[in-house]
């Protein structure tokens, strides 16, 4: 690329770039994680305690807080999940973590894959990419 084609090159304002990278990093990260989480993961049975749920257009949502044990040692998490019913009966009580670091958990609800996921990845990268890619000076095009 010669000197005139790099000065008629244009690109985001520093700032953007690092936000823009910063957000599409974190996004892609949050979606990968669980991802690992229910492939590379190990398992154990939580405690769930139905800390509130609320209804709304025939679907209950309940804030839970669980609880499990990895070596005798006590971790905990919360979450929300949608349900048909008051109850929690349907709802799974295995809990995903990683061995080197059971505090980073997810109850089966969260770390199965969806498609959600897939979205979020693909955003997050799509970010990255525009807000570093260099356009053309409009005025310079030939």
């Amino acid at each position: 690329m010669s000197q005139s084609d790099k000065s008629s090159a244009i690109s985001s304002p520093v700032w953007l770039r690092i936000v823009g990278t910063v957000v599409g990093a974190v996004m892609v990260i949050l979606s990968l994680w669980r991802f690992g989480l229910y492939y590379l993961g190990d398992t154990a049975v939580a405690e769930l305690h139905d800390e509130s749920f609320s209804w709304r257009k025939d679907v209950c949502t309940h804030n839970i807080r669980y609880e499990f044990s990895v070596d005798g040692e006590a971790y905990s998490g919360a979450t929300r999940v949608p349900t048909d019913s008051a109850s929690l009966e349907g709802v799974s009580d295995r809990v995903y973590y990683f061995s080197f670091a059971p505090s980073v958990n997810a109850l089966e609800y969260d770390a199965q894959p969806s498609f959600s996921q897939i979205v979020f990845v693909a955003a997050g990268a799509a970010i990255i990419v525009f807000v570093n890619k260099k356009t053309k000076n409009k005025s310079q095009k030939g």
